[in-house]
């Protein structure tokens, strides 16, 4: 719940700082950088894949390149400090816990469970998209086709985000 809390919070207000650049929106950006990293380590790849599309859309590059992303920065290490401190100290137990969730036959036959992987994440993405693919369809009709072409900058960083992810 956290960490999909965290990162809803994240990109609306990474999308209010993108549409209007307030200096507020970019201290709001840093906290739930910092938020979404406490909640989960995973939240690397939904920030990593917002900064590739940011950079690759000129709309919102120079969102980046504005000195209260120095802000930004601040505000995600203030949150994380405290815990990057408890980690330091504490390192052998992190890795001891991370270990011990690993199953013991996770080294026997990679290759399977690769494949076992990839079939069950097609699965869940065809759980998830073919359903909403027909709503959207059935609910819009001939305008949901028209869909798939319109492109705005919005839906470039958004559908980029979610590519990068789906890569990942």
């Amino acid at each position: 719940v956290a960490a999909l809390m965290t990162a809803a919070f994240f990109l609306a207000t990474l999308f209010a700082m993108l549409e209007h650049g307030s200096f507020i929106g970019y201290l709001l950006v840093g906290l739930g950088i910092g938020l979404g990293l406490l909640a989960n380590y995973d939240f690397v790849l939904l920030l990593v894949a917002a900064l590739v599309v940011i950079l690759l859309e000129p709309t919102f590059r120079a969102r980046l390149a504005n000195w209260r992303i120095i802000l930004t920065l601040m505000v995600a290490g203030a949150v994380l400090a405290p815990h990057a401190i408890w980690l330091r100290d504490n390192s052998d137990l992190v890795i001891a816990e991370s270990l011990a969730r690993i199953p013991h036959h996770a080294t026997a036959d990679q290759s399977s469970q690769t494949i076992e992987g990839l079939f069950s994440l097609a699965a869940t993405l065809a759980g998830f998209v073919v359903p909403t693919i027909i709503v959207v369809w059935f609910a819009f009709g001939r305008r949901f086709a028209e869909s798939w072409r319109a492109s705005t900058p919005w839906t470039r960083l958004v559908g980029g985000i979610l590519v990068l992810i789906l890569l990942a």
